[in-house]
């Protein structure tokens, strides 16, 4: 990599905050939440009829109640509880929280590369894509 290009990255990783936040160990011992449905079940391409319902019509984007927040439960209110902790700038727990924060949650979380959540563990590929699934639904409520 070249050296200026080290620094556009390093200053992007910078004022996205992934250096402070990849450093936090302590939310390591917090029990996780659980959920309905396990990570990686359930989900839009999960099987070979992702696309459709059970009628074959289109699969209806998820809902803060059907998925975000039980994701927001397993991935993020670790750190991003109420209050938050680990250096966590805000909380995430609640909708209003969480689209409040929207653009800033599906840019650090819809891929591996965006550092959140920054330990274990960790949402499959198919969840950060039903959060972005989500995010650009609009963001319904149920």
């Amino acid at each position: 990599m070249g050296r200026s290009r080290f620094g556009v990255m390093f200053l992007l990783a910078i004022v996205l905050g992934v250096g402070s936040a990849l450093s936090e160990t302590a939310c390591d011992d917090i029990v996780y939440g659980e959920r309905d449905v396990a990570p990686g079940e359930g989900l839009p391409g999960d099987d070979d009829t992702a696309g459709d319902d059970d009628t074959g019509g289109p699969i209806d984007a998820p809902t803060w109640a059907s998925f975000v927040e039980g994701f927001m439960m397993d991935y993020c209110v670790r750190c991003h509880g109420d209050p938050p902790s680990s250096s966590a700038p805000f909380a995430l727990e609640t909708y209003d929280q969480v689209v409040d924060h929207l653009n800033r949650v599906v840019a650090r979380t819809a891929t591996e590369n965006g550092g959140m959540p920054p330990t274990g563990p960790f949402p499959t590929q198919d969840e950060r894509d039903a959060l972005v699934a989500w995010a650009d639904a609009g963001a319904p409520l149920e």
